[in-house]
Protein backbone atom coordinates (compact mmCIF):
# COMPACT_ATOMS: atom_id res chain seq x y z
CA UNK A 1 0.00 0.00 0.00
CA UNK A 2 1.28 3.28 -0.90
CA UNK A 3 -0.33 6.26 0.02
CA UNK A 4 0.64 10.43 -1.42
CA UNK A 5 -1.32 13.11 -0.05
CA UNK A 6 -1.15 15.39 -3.60
CA UNK A 7 -2.77 18.69 -1.71
CA UNK A 8 -4.74 19.44 1.56
CA UNK A 9 -7.48 17.11 2.23
CA UNK A 10 -6.52 15.21 -1.26
CA UNK A 11 -5.17 11.49 -1.59
CA UNK A 12 -3.96 9.53 -3.59
CA UNK A 13 -3.80 5.53 -2.30
CA UNK A 14 -3.21 2.19 -3.48
CA UNK A 15 -4.37 -1.54 -2.69
CA UNK A 16 -3.49 -4.75 -4.70
CA UNK A 17 -6.32 -6.08 -6.64
CA UNK A 18 -5.86 -9.78 -6.84
CA UNK A 19 -8.31 -10.15 -9.56
CA UNK A 20 -6.05 -8.13 -12.31
CA UNK A 21 -2.87 -8.81 -10.07
CA UNK A 22 -2.00 -5.70 -9.95
CA UNK A 23 -1.78 -2.31 -7.79
CA UNK A 24 -4.46 0.45 -8.53
CA UNK A 25 -5.30 3.24 -7.38
CA UNK A 26 -7.93 5.18 -5.47
CA UNK A 27 -8.47 9.00 -4.37
CA UNK A 28 -9.87 10.33 -1.11
CA UNK A 29 -11.31 13.85 -1.29
CA UNK A 30 -12.67 15.57 1.61
CA UNK A 31 -14.80 18.85 1.15
CA UNK A 32 -16.89 20.62 4.13
CA UNK A 33 -18.44 18.14 5.88
CA UNK A 34 -18.02 15.22 3.11
CA UNK A 35 -15.72 12.43 2.14
CA UNK A 36 -15.23 11.19 -1.09
CA UNK A 37 -14.32 7.99 -2.20
CA UNK A 38 -13.13 7.55 -5.66
CA UNK A 39 -13.04 3.76 -6.90
CA UNK A 40 -12.12 2.78 -3.24
CA UNK A 41 -10.09 -0.16 -2.69
CA UNK A 42 -9.45 -1.70 1.20
CA UNK A 43 -5.99 -2.03 0.68
CA UNK A 44 -5.25 -6.02 1.53
CA UNK A 45 -1.90 -5.32 2.59
CA UNK A 46 -3.05 -3.01 5.65
CA UNK A 47 -6.48 -3.03 5.90
CA UNK A 48 -6.78 -1.52 9.90
CA UNK A 49 -4.38 0.48 8.71
CA UNK A 50 -6.36 1.80 6.39
CA UNK A 51 -9.61 1.85 8.61
CA UNK A 52 -7.89 3.90 11.26
CA UNK A 53 -6.78 6.36 9.20
CA UNK A 54 -10.00 7.23 7.36
CA UNK A 55 -11.87 6.84 10.31
CA UNK A 56 -10.09 9.19 12.05
CA UNK A 57 -11.17 11.98 9.27
CA UNK A 58 -14.65 10.91 9.22
CA UNK A 59 -16.20 13.10 12.19
CA UNK A 60 -19.59 12.28 13.05
CA UNK A 61 -21.93 13.37 11.20
CA UNK A 62 -19.86 13.50 8.06
CA UNK A 63 -21.37 11.82 4.93
CA UNK A 64 -19.23 9.70 2.90
CA UNK A 65 -19.83 9.56 -0.53
CA UNK A 66 -18.49 6.86 -2.89
CA UNK A 67 -18.46 7.68 -6.49
CA UNK A 68 -17.52 5.10 -9.12
CA UNK A 69 -16.06 5.91 -12.65
CA UNK A 70 -17.30 2.65 -14.16
CA UNK A 71 -18.69 -0.78 -12.70
CA UNK A 72 -15.41 -2.51 -12.16
CA UNK A 73 -14.65 -0.03 -9.93
CA UNK A 74 -16.90 -0.84 -7.47
CA UNK A 75 -13.62 -2.39 -5.60
CA UNK A 76 -14.81 -1.85 -2.04
CA UNK A 77 -17.41 0.32 -2.41
CA UNK A 78 -20.07 -1.80 -0.33
CA UNK A 79 -17.47 -1.96 2.49
CA UNK A 80 -17.12 1.71 2.62
CA UNK A 81 -20.74 2.35 2.58
CA UNK A 82 -21.70 0.08 5.36
CA UNK A 83 -18.59 1.12 7.77
CA UNK A 84 -19.95 4.46 7.98
CA UNK A 85 -24.15 5.39 9.37
CA UNK A 86 -23.85 8.99 6.76
CA UNK A 87 -22.83 7.24 3.48
CA UNK A 88 -23.95 6.97 -0.01
CA UNK A 89 -23.26 6.00 -3.16
CA UNK A 90 -23.09 8.36 -5.80
CA UNK A 91 -25.34 8.25 -9.13
CA UNK A 92 -25.05 9.36 -12.71
CA UNK A 93 -27.23 12.46 -13.03
CA UNK A 94 -26.70 13.14 -9.24
CA UNK A 95 -25.19 16.17 -7.79
CA UNK A 96 -22.03 15.65 -6.00
CA UNK A 97 -20.50 17.56 -3.09
CA UNK A 98 -17.60 20.14 -3.28
CA UNK A 99 -18.58 20.93 -6.97
CA UNK A 100 -17.45 17.72 -7.92
CA UNK A 101 -17.97 16.61 -11.63
CA UNK A 102 -18.84 13.91 -13.56
CA UNK A 103 -17.63 14.06 -17.28
CA UNK A 104 -17.71 11.51 -20.04
CA UNK A 105 -14.61 9.49 -20.55
CA UNK A 106 -15.21 8.81 -24.07
CA UNK A 107 -17.17 5.67 -23.90
CA UNK A 108 -20.54 5.14 -22.56
CA UNK A 109 -19.75 2.72 -19.57
CA UNK A 110 -17.28 4.87 -17.69
CA UNK A 111 -17.14 8.62 -16.05
CA UNK A 112 -14.42 10.95 -15.42
CA UNK A 113 -14.41 13.12 -12.23
CA UNK A 114 -13.35 16.73 -12.07
CA UNK A 115 -12.41 17.87 -8.52
CA UNK A 116 -12.45 21.60 -9.34
CA UNK A 117 -10.64 22.72 -5.91
CA UNK A 118 -7.92 21.16 -7.03
CA UNK A 119 -8.16 21.05 -10.60
CA UNK A 120 -8.22 16.81 -10.46
CA UNK A 121 -9.34 14.37 -12.90
CA UNK A 122 -10.14 11.31 -11.72
CA UNK A 123 -9.68 8.01 -14.17
CA UNK A 124 -10.73 4.77 -14.12
CA UNK A 125 -9.85 2.48 -17.58
CA UNK A 126 -9.51 5.24 -20.19
CA UNK A 127 -6.59 7.04 -19.47
CA UNK A 128 -3.39 4.77 -17.54
CA UNK A 129 0.28 5.29 -16.09
CA UNK A 130 2.78 4.89 -19.03
CA UNK A 131 5.16 3.94 -16.51
CA UNK A 132 7.79 6.67 -17.44
CA UNK A 133 5.84 9.18 -15.56
CA UNK A 134 3.25 10.49 -18.23
CA UNK A 135 -0.20 8.83 -19.48
CA UNK A 136 -1.54 6.95 -22.38
CA UNK A 137 -5.02 6.33 -23.63
CA UNK A 138 -5.71 2.86 -23.02
CA UNK A 139 -7.57 2.57 -26.42
CA UNK A 140 -7.24 4.33 -29.80
CA UNK A 141 -10.89 5.13 -30.21
CA UNK A 142 -10.94 7.05 -26.79
CA UNK A 143 -8.88 9.97 -28.52
CA UNK A 144 -11.64 12.26 -29.64
CA UNK A 145 -13.78 11.53 -26.68
CA UNK A 146 -10.74 12.81 -24.08
CA UNK A 147 -10.24 15.84 -25.70
CA UNK A 148 -12.91 18.27 -24.13
CA UNK A 149 -10.71 17.58 -20.54
CA UNK A 150 -7.75 19.66 -22.05
CA UNK A 151 -9.98 22.68 -21.88
CA UNK A 152 -9.72 21.92 -17.77
CA UNK A 153 -6.03 22.46 -17.47
CA UNK A 154 -5.59 19.75 -14.47
CA UNK A 155 -2.77 20.52 -11.89
CA UNK A 156 -3.39 16.29 -11.53
CA UNK A 157 -4.32 13.34 -13.23
CA UNK A 158 -5.17 10.91 -11.10
CA UNK A 159 -5.28 7.27 -12.47
CA UNK A 160 -6.37 3.61 -11.64
CA UNK A 161 -3.43 2.38 -13.31
CA UNK A 162 -0.35 3.56 -12.57
CA UNK A 163 0.90 6.97 -10.83
CA UNK A 164 -0.98 10.48 -10.78
CA UNK A 165 0.52 12.64 -12.57
CA UNK A 166 1.13 16.53 -12.54
CA UNK A 167 0.37 19.21 -15.13
CA UNK A 168 -1.67 19.42 -18.39
CA UNK A 169 1.32 18.27 -20.57
CA UNK A 170 0.95 14.70 -19.66
CA UNK A 171 -2.88 14.47 -20.76
CA UNK A 172 -2.62 16.60 -23.94
CA UNK A 173 0.65 14.68 -24.94
CA UNK A 174 -1.40 11.00 -24.46
CA UNK A 175 -4.21 12.78 -25.81
CA UNK A 176 -2.45 13.92 -29.07
CA UNK A 177 -0.49 10.58 -29.50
Amino acid sequence: MEALELAPDLWWWTGRRDSIGADVGSVYYKTGRSVLLFDPLLPPEDPEGFWRALDRDVLSGDEVVVLVTRASHERSSQEMLDRYPASRRWQPGEEAPGGVAALSAGRPDEVVFWIPGHRALVVGDALVGDGAGGLRVSRPELHAGLRPLLDLEPAFVLVSHGEPVRGADALRTAIAG
